[in-house]
């Protein structure tokens, strides 16, 4: 071989050293860009369900204290309900006292319509009995001053 052979050779040897070294490092390259592809999506992926659980926190939070206005409310309503129960017990209550009431003013004033009507049957009777006094001092009187005219006309005197 001659040296310019043994040169070209060389050359060519180098030149393919250096493709493959190129190559290698291409490829190199191309695997640190695929690993950092991977690692960016990865990441990436990791960020988006960190976010998502964080989503879900705020979600989970939320509906309990959803929950916990809803069991307010109902507690609420319960304790409107056992207030309107007992509004409605005082109520019935007041409501039977005062038909007690009535009906005990209603006895009262029975007895006394009847009380009324016995003094106004009282009154009556004694008023018919004062007008039958009344027309018996009449009658005496009519005849007393009969009697008196008759001594007159007679001419007795009184003081005799």
């Amino acid at each position: 071989m001659t040296a310019t052979h043994e040169q070209g050779e060389q050359a060519r040897e180098s030149a393919e050293h250096r493709r493959g070294r190129a190559e290698a490092r291409r490829k190199a390259e191309e695997r640190a860009r695929e690993a950092g592809e991977r690692d960016r999506r990865r990441a990436e992926d990791e960020r988006v369900m960190a976010e998502h659980e964080r989503a879900m926190s705020e979600d989970t939070r939320v509906m309990a204290e959803d929950e916990r206005a809803v069991v307010d409310a109902a507690r609420g309503a319960a304790e409107a309900v056992r207030a309107g129960v007992e509004a409605a017990r005082r109520m019935a209550e007041e409501a039977r006292a005062a038909a007690e009431e009535a009906r005990r003013l209603n006895e009262e004033a029975r007895r006394l319509n009847e009380e009324t009507r016995a003094w106004a049957e009282a009154a009556r009777r004694a008023a018919d009995r004062g007008r039958a006094a009344a027309a018996e001092q009449r009658e005496i009187a009519d005849e007393m001053r009969a009697a008196m005219r008759g001594v007159r006309d007679s001419g007795i005197r009184r003081d005799a």
